[in-house]
């Protein structure tokens, strides 16, 4: 039969250490420590997200403003396109009628 002392110097033997209830508190206390650092990096991942959805969301928002700019600029270019075309028109044939007067006028002076 094997004594107490002799199982004690085989155990120890067998294995490099053995684990004290100070080494487990420790262990217990430095996982408790590394899950409350993981808490707070995702504490700060899910701001960042909130961060970059607001930045988004504000992006979106000035490209929407930047579009609804371009269509007003785009419709008064229009519009001054148009004005001047009518301008021109008016020009040509205010011009068509004058050359048509001093036609008439040197015609008539001739004959």
């Amino acid at each position: 039969m094997i004594t107490t002392e002799e199982r004690l110097s085989r155990l120890e033997g067998s294995y490099d250490h053995v684990a004290t209830k100070a080494d487990i508190a420790d262990v217990r206390t430095e996982i408790a420590d590394v899950r409350t650092e993981i808490a707070g990096v995702r504490t700060e991942i899910a701001d960042v997200r909130s961060e970059l959805r607001t930045e988004a969301a504000n992006r979106k928002a000035e490209i929407a403003d930047l579009k609804a700019e371009l269509r007003t600029e785009a419709a008064n270019r229009k519009a001054e396109n148009s004005n001047l075309k009518s301008e021109l028109i008016r020009w040509m044939v205010g011009t068509l009628v004058v050359g048509m007067i001093a036609t008439a006028t040197i015609v008539s002076a001739i004959s």
